[in-house]
């Protein structure tokens, strides 16, 4: 997850992001990646196509045989966080992944969670028990 924050309250941010994940299988053979670059001074543009007036972005992946069966329930349970966001497969049938974009870390919080409960739901057939503050 990357939030757009400054937790003294004024305007500092990054100055460079670079994320890259990598998904292997048990032979160390590369099964999917998701890499990207950005910089602080770039988000706060908010340009349109890179993160327009969103604050807040993460990636979510389930690597799961198949994955396919996860795509439905994790979109619905996008559908209503208010978040704008994508499900689809990971290369190679290696799962399932999710894109998201919020307008703060509550929202994007909640909508990890949705995605999470969804995922977790569908490939144990039981949903997360709630939790204590």
């Amino acid at each position: 997850a990357v939030l757009l924050h400054d937790p003294k309250g004024g305007e500092a941010r990054f100055d460079w992001l670079h994320s890259d994940t990598l998904i292997e299988d048990a032979r160390g053979r590369l099964l999917a990646r998701d890499r990207f670059q950005v910089t602080g001074a770039q988000l706060a543009r908010g340009l349109p196509g890179v993160t327009g007036n969103w604050k807040a972005q993460a990636g979510f992946y389930v690597v799961a045989e198949r994955a396919e069966r996860l795509l439905p329930a994790m979109r619905e349970a996008l559908s209503g966080t208010g978040v704008y966001g994508g499900v689809s497969l990971l290369p190679n049938q290696s799962g399932a992944w999710a894109r998201m974009l919020a307008v703060d870390a509550a929202a994007l919080k909640s909508a990890l969670f949705a995605a999470w409960s969804a995922a977790r739901e569908t490939l144990t057939g039981s949903a997360p028990m709630p939790r204590r503050k």
